[in-house]
């Protein structure tokens, strides 16, 4: 995920394609991310183009191919860590300031 980390709104494309599977089609999962669908698939083939691999497989409903059923568990658990170190660092359990862990 080295390359994708340094592509610009890498979060934001990791938690629309997290999004994808489950729905009919490119078109109704970009509806209900109230994105354009030409976004949404260029985001999708951006990502398969980093890792070299399909992650989706165009059926109806869409869902993870075999082979990108990892890359979609660490992305499901990056996206877990990063909002729950968010949501402690809004309620102020968290500080920058001792906390060495802290992003």
């Amino acid at each position: 995920m080295h390359r994708l980390s340094r592509t610009r709104n890498c979060l934001t494309r990791l938690r629309n394609l997290l999004h994808i599977p489950g729905h009919p089609s490119i078109t109704a999962a970009a509806k209900s991310l109230d994105i354009p669908p030409t976004t949404l698939r260029r985001q999708l083939r951006s990502i398969e183009a980093v890792l070299g691999a399909t992650v989706i497989a165009h059926t109806n409903p869409l869902s993870i191919v075999p082979s990108g059923a990892a890359f979609f568990d660490e992305a499901r658990q990056l996206i877990a860590l990063l909002d729950n170190r968010a949501n402690r660092r809004r309620s102020g359990s968290v500080s920058e300031a001792g906390d060495p862990q802290a992003f």
